[in-house]
Formats: structure tokens, C-alpha cells, sequence
């Protein structure tokens, strides 16, 4: 339909843009890195860790299959683990990362069970495909899941 089509464009376009960010974004903090860095010997590590997460991160707004958003999202929570843990002796870095840890591991869920809705209902791990077919579908099939769930409007 035009509807969905219009929408996988817009999702171009700012997937696009976010990609364009994400590249500004690493590329200073990358600058800033290398500065602040300087003689410290877990340098090339940090760097290494920094690049592969600015990686992921542009992998992440590029795709346009959900898998791969999935799996993208995951290296990407567990590389920034790393970078939170470098340091290695801060309390605080460890409460943190901690924290971090248990927050992504719950999101992680989240989206996968987004992603396995949208399969179940699109047939498709394609994102445009999904937001094609979206707008005409019938969503009756999910009344029987929200009145489960009691969240159906009354």
C-alpha cells in the first residue's frame, strides 16, 4: 500500500540520518580517545573495542532485517560491557556496568519478542516487507493475547 511505503521510506531516510550521526559521533569520541589515552598501555585495546562499537552501532541503523537488528543490538550491549568494564578497578564503573548489564539483558528480551511478534504476524524478517504488509493486516488475531492480558479497551 502507499501508506506502508511512505513509512519504509521515512524509515530510510532516518536510518540514514542516524548512520550519518553515529559516524560524527564515533569519529569524535574516537579523536578524543586517542588525546586522552596517551600512554596508557590498554590504548589499542580501548581503541579496538571503541571502533568495533561504532561498528555495530552504524550496522545497527543501516539493517533492515530484524535479525540482524537483534543480533546487532546484542554485540552491541556486550561490547559496550567491555568498554564500561576497561577500566577494570572503579567501583562505581562496576556498579554501573552491573546495572547496564541487567537493563540490556531485559531489552534484549523485549526486542526479540517484538521481532518474533512481528515475524509471527508479517511472515517476514524484512523490515520493509513487515511495514508493507502491516497496514492490512487483520488484528483480530491478537484480541484473544490482549484480552489474556487484559488490556483490550472496554
Amino acid at each position: 500500500t502507499q501508506f506502508g511505503q511512505r513509512i519504509a521510506h521515512g524509515y530510510f531516510v532516518l536510518s540514514a540520518a542516524a548512520g550519518l550521526f553515529v559516524a560524527v559521533v564515533g569519529g569524535v569520541v574516537h579523536r578524543f580517545a586517542c588525546r586522552s589515552m596517551e600512554g596508557n598501555p590498554g590504548r589499542s585495546r580501548f581503541l579496538h573495542l571503541l571502533v568495533t562499537c561504532t561498528a555495530i552501532a552504524f550496522v545497527l541503523t543501516c539493517a533492515t532485517n530484524l535479525a540482524l537488528m537483534v543480533v546487532a543490538w546484542v554485540t552491541l550491549g556486550a561490547t559496550m560491557h567491555q568498554l564500561l568494564m576497561f577500566g577494570g578497578d572503579a567501583k562505581v564503573a562496576w556498579r554501573a556496568a552491573r546495572r547496564k548489564f541487567v537493563a540490556a539483558r531485559l531489552g534484549e528480551l523485549c526486542l526479540a519478542g517484538a521481532v518474533a511478534l512481528l515475524w509471527w504476524r508479517c511472515g517476514s524478517l524484512d523490515l520493509a516487507t513487515c511495514m508493507r504488509v502491516m497496514p492490512t493486516l487483520q488484528h483480530d488475531a491478537l484480541l484473544p493475547i490482549a484480552r489474556r492480558l487484559d488490556i483490550t479497551t472496554r
